[in-house]
C-alpha cells in the first residue's frame, strides 16, 4: 500500500471514528439520564420518603394550573400526552430539525459544485492533452528547423571552403541570411515557450481544482457524518414520540410559547421543583413535563415500563457503535502493519 493511499484511509479512519464516538457519547449521555428518572421515580415507591404525599399534592396542583391554561389555548386540537413529550425536548427538537436543514441544503449545494468541478476537471484534462500536443509538434518544429540550420550552415561551409569561393565577396548576403534564420529560430523557440508556460499554467490549474475538489469531498463527507448522527439521533432517541405528534409540532410550539408565560404555571411548577430540589431529586425540572406521572400510579408503571424500554433501544446501540469503534480500531492497526 502507497503512502498517499494509506494517508487517505487513515482520514477515512479518523472521519469514522469521530463519528462513531459521537454516537457512543449520545447514547451513554441518553441513558444517563433515562437513570436519573428511573431513580427518581422509584423513591416514590420507597417506604422512607416521607415527602410522597407533599410531591403528590404539589403534582397534581402544577397539573391542574397547567391544565385549565393548556385546554384553553389548545382548544381540543391536542391532548397533554401528546404534547407533553414533544414539549419536554421542544428545543432540542427544534435544533436539530433546524440543524439538518442546513445540512442538506448544504449537502445539495456542495454536490452542485462538485459536479461541476468534474466537469471542469474533465474540461481541463481535454485542454491539457490538447497543449501538450501543440507543444510536442512546436517543439518537433523547432527542433527541426534548427538541425535544418546546422545543416545548411555545414553545406555553406563546405562549398565555400571546396570551391574556394571569396567569403568577403558574400559577407553580407551571409550575414543577412545569417540573421533571418537565428530570427526564425529565435520566433520558434518562443513560440514553444509560450506553449510551454500555457501547459504549465493549466497543470497548476488542474492542481488547484484538485485540492478544490479534494476539500468538497472532505466538506461533504462530514457533513454526510453529521446527518448521519442527526438521522439516528431522531431515529432512535426521539422514537418514543407518534407520528400524530410530529404532525402537531408546529401547533405545539405555538401553545408551548404562550404557556410559557403563563403566572399561574410559572408559579406551580417552581413550588414543585423547589420540593423536588429539596428532597434531592436528579431530574427535578424534567418532571414539570410529566406532572401525573408523580400523582399517578398507573401512569407512574406506564412511564417506567417507557423509560426502560428506550434504555434498552440505547444500550443495544451503544453496543453496537462500541463494537464498530473496535473494529474500525483494529483494521487501522492491520493497515498500519501491512503498510510497514
Amino acid at each position: 500500500m502507497n503512502t498517499k493511499q494509506r494517508l487517505s484511509n487513515d482520514l477515512l479512519n479518523d472521519g469514522e471514528i469521530i463519528i462513531e464516538k459521537r454516537f457512543v457519547k449520545l447514547y451513554e449521555s441518553e441513558i444517563d439520564k433515562i437513570d436519573e428518572q428511573i431513580s427518581d421515580l422509584k423513591k416514590l415507591d420507597q417506604k422512607d420518603f416521607d415527602a410522597k404525599g407533599e410531591v403528590e399534592e404539589k403534582a397534581r396542583a402544577y397539573y391542574r394550573a397547567f391544565a385549565r391554561e393548556f385546554y384553553d389555548v389548545c382548544e381540543g386540537r391536542v391532548s397533554d400526552d401528546e404534547f407533553f413529550d414533544l414539549w419536554e425536548r421542544e428545543e432540542e427538537l427544534k435544533t436539530g430539525i433546524n440543524s439538518i436543514n442546513s445540512l442538506e441544503g448544504e449537502q445539495k449545494q456542495l454536490e452542485k459544485e462538485l459536479a461541476r468541478a468534474n466537469e471542469e476537471e474533465i474540461s481541463m484534462d481535454g485542454r491539457i492533452a490538447a497543449v501538450y500536443e501543440k507543444k510536442k509538434n512546436k517543439k518537433a518544429i523547432l527542433i527541426s528547423f534548427c538541425l535544418m540550420a546546422v545543416a545548411a550552415v555545414c553545406v555553406t561551409g563546405f562549398y565555400l571552403y571546396h570551391f574556394t569561393v571569396p567569403v568577403k565577396q558574400y559577407a553580407w548576403q551571409l550575414a543577412c541570411a545569417g540573421v533571418i534564420v537565428l530570427l526564425f529560430l529565435l520566433i520558434l523557440f518562443q513560440s514553444h515557450k509560450k506553449v510551454s508556460d500555457q501547459l504549465k499554467l493549466l497543470e497548476m490549474m488542474v492542481t488547484h481544482k484538485g485540492h478544490t475538489g479534494k476539500r468538497l469531498e472532505d466538506d461533504k463527507r462530514e457533513i454526510g457524518n453529521d446527518l448521519k448522527f442527526y438521522y439516528e439521533k431522531f431515529e432512535n432517541v426521539f422514537s418514543y414520540i407518534s407520528p400524530e405528534q410530529w404532525k402537531l409540532f408546529d401547533f405545539c410550539g405555538k401553545v408551548s410559547a404562550r404557556l410559557r408565560f403563563s403566572d399561574a404555571i410559572i408559579e406551580a411548577s417552581a413550588d414543585l421543583e423547589q420540593l423536588l430540589d429539596k428532597n434531592q431529586w436528579k431530574t427535578s425540572g424534567f418532571w414539570m413535563y410529566h406532572p401525573k406521572v408523580l400523582y399517578n400510579l398507573i401512569k407512574r408503571r406506564d412511564y417506567l415500563n417507557a423509560l426502560n424500554q428506550r434504555k434498552d433501544i440505547c444500550s443495544k446501540e451503544l453496543i453496537r457503535h462500541e463494537q464498530i469503534l473496535e473494529g474500525i480500531g483494529e483494521q487501522a492497526d492491520s493497515e498500519t502493519i501491512e503498510g510497514v
